[in-house]
């Protein structure tokens, strides 16, 4: 597990929470499909729990926090 200290928190983030991170960083703009899988769905609401992502759950997409 790789951990990221933001804003004075430290986060823990899964294989795949970094996954979904990295990929929602090479196009921060946009809204990104996490997937009809439970580790996709987990991970994203991990996410949005510490403030790095927001999540649209009726159309199973996420995007970086603009406040990020």
């Amino acid at each position: 597990m790789l951990t990221l200290n933001y804003h004075g928190k430290k986060i823990r983030l899964s294989d795949r929470m970094l996954s979904l991170l990295q990929y929602a960083m090479k196009n921060p703009n946009r809204w990104h499909r996490f997937g009809p899988d439970e580790d996709g769905i987990e991970a994203a609401k991990r996410l949005e729990k510490t403030g790095l992502v927001e999540i649209c759950e009726y159309s199973s997409h996420y995007r970086i926090n603009p406040k990020f």
